[in-house]
């Protein structure tokens, strides 16, 4: 949760909520899981190797 306020609200200034935090961990997780897949698919595609 510290480190959520250091990043989204440095200034220390209306900190975050719990669930928010929890909110914005699970959609930017999501985010890069997909991010992720794209890029399997795309190795697969092409026959290539995952770094």
């Amino acid at each position: 949760m510290n480190r959520f306020h250091e990043i989204f609200r440095p200034e220390g200034k209306d900190l975050i909520s719990l669930r928010k935090i929890l909110e914005m961990d699970f959609e930017l997780g999501g985010r890069l899981e997909g991010m992720r897949q794209k890029k399997i698919k795309g190795v697969y595609e092409e026959g290539g190797k995952i770094e």
